[in-house]
């Protein structure tokens, strides 16, 4: 008989259980997302730069530069190179122009339309 009333207390269990599993999983999330995207900000620029071609944006180096990234000279300079060793991060390229260099995506933009809109920018 006790099988039966246990069986009637579930639902209820299950609820706070799923909470609490729940919880513990965004926490969980939490902890790796940071040691995760941490050493990782390759990454972070590398979207970025590609959220704006699909926007058919360039990139400027000054960009990364600028609040609210305020990124270092030296680290960008590390970032950008990360991004270039990195398989990953093929589709990113650069077009230097004559003021900065400008940063997209080749997934999202051709080669010609890059340079049309550097020329636009500059």
């Amino acid at each position: 008989m006790g099988e039966m009333n246990h069986q009637d207390e579930l639902p209820l269990a299950k609820v706070s259980e799923v909470d609490e599993a729940k919880r513990q999983w965004l926490q969980g999330m939490r902890h790796p997302v940071d040691t995760v995207t941490e050493p990782e900000p390759a990454e972070i620029l590398a979207e970025f730069i590609r959220q704006h071609s699909a926007a058919g944006q360039l990139v400027a180096r000054a960009v990364f530069l600028s609040p609210p990234y305020s990124v270092a000279e030296e680290e960008l300079s590390v970032l950008l190179e990360n991004i270039k060793q990195n398989g990953d991060h093929a589709d990113i390229a650069c077009l230097t122009g004559s003021q900065d260099d400008y940063y997209y995506s080749t997934q999202a933009m051709s080669e010609n339309y890059a340079a049309m809109s550097l020329q636009v920018v500059e």
